[in-house]
């Protein structure tokens, strides 16, 4: 069972990526082999596209999209697979800079 920290610590690593890297199904250089790979159902910020998995190699996404794709980046016994198939949305973390304190519809 996944607990709280390792689910905010890839949910933090999946909000990064999705941020910086745009998220269409791509796919850094074919022979590296990734820190971590997730499975499950994740949404990406381009538009609103649901992928299958993705996978991050020193920090950065080297792919986003299907799981028989992010399975090539896979070394056995040294990378990571959290599997979050089933278990809800994984989605990057929304903030907003400025709170809005009545909503306008008030005034």
């Amino acid at each position: 069972m996944l607990n709280r920290r390792d689910f905010i610590k890839t949910a933090s690593l999946a909000t990064l990526g999705f941020m910086v890297a745009g998220c269409g199904e791509k796919a850094a250089t074919t022979g590296s082999k990734a820190d971590l790979v997730v499975y499950g159902k994740i949404f990406t910020s381009d538009e609103g596209k649901i992928v299958e998995a993705f996978a991050v190699k020193d920090g950065k996404f080297v792919y986003v999209g299907d799981k028989a794709g992010a399975e090539s980046f896979i070394e056995q016994g040294k990378t990571e697979i959290i599997d979050y198939t089933g278990k809800g949305l994984v989605m990057p973390e929304l903030r907003q800079r400025s709170c809005t304190l009545f909503n306008r519809s008030w005034y």
